[in-house]
């Protein structure tokens, strides 16, 4: 994850945050898994670029301050790893990054894990839903279910039966700059059965 702060000066050219007001790891839930000793983290590869204006005004309810921020613009070219995501395996114990997967869009939803060392992940801005190896990251499954996912699966039992309901599509919350699918699309909840 790239890093760079530097705050604007009242009047001054704009600068550029990173990470922006996304975050480096946003909302995700960020799941533990006891028997790898790893947590999960879903990444954020999305700048801003922040103007101030030289006076502000004094402050009064619903008022434009001035000033200008934005994520996306002809400025990000100097970024090619704005817009970008990773998924990144962290031990607990050691601080250390036991694996990590970079993915061509901002990773936002989280993930779950399970007993069965299974790791849950939408790779948002694609709409595709994976299952991994929690100790090794191997895509075990995968499928596209057509609309961003922008949250993390939840894993139930029926009767003993096993199953991972994930919603995608019908998401606002998430805005330009973090890469893949902007389009807004009618929200679906699939649920699949585990073996």
């Amino acid at each position: 994850m790239y890093q760079h702060r530097v705050v604007p000066k009242p009047g001054g050219p704009a600068v550029v945050s990173w990470p922006g007001y996304y975050g480096g790891s946003e909302w995700s839930p960020v799941p533990y898994d006891p028997q790898t000793g790893l947590v999960y983290v879903s990444g954020l590869n999305v700048p801003i670029q922040v103007s101030v204006p030289k006076k502000v005004p004094a402050y009064k309810r619903g008022f434009d301050f001035g000033g200008n921020v934005q994520t996306v613009g002809a400025w990000t070219k100097k970024y090619p790893l704005a817009g970008t995501g990773t998924f990144t395996a962290i031990d607990v114990n050691s601080g250390k990054i036991s694996w990590q997967k970079k993915e061509p869009v901002a990773m936002v939803g989280g993930a779950n894990t399970t007993a069965g060392g299974l790791v849950f992940v939408g790779v948002s801005g694609k709409g595709i839903f994976q299952a991994l190896d929690a100790k090794t990251a191997d895509v075990l499954w995968q499928d596209s279910l057509g609309g961003r996912i922008d949250d993390a699966a939840s894993v139930y039992s029926i009767d003993g039966k096993e199953y991972v309901l994930i919603a995608s599509g019908g998401s606002t919350l998430i805005g330009a700059g973090t890469g893949g699918m902007e389009a807004l699309f009618a929200a679906t909840f699939t649920a699949f059965a585990l073996p």
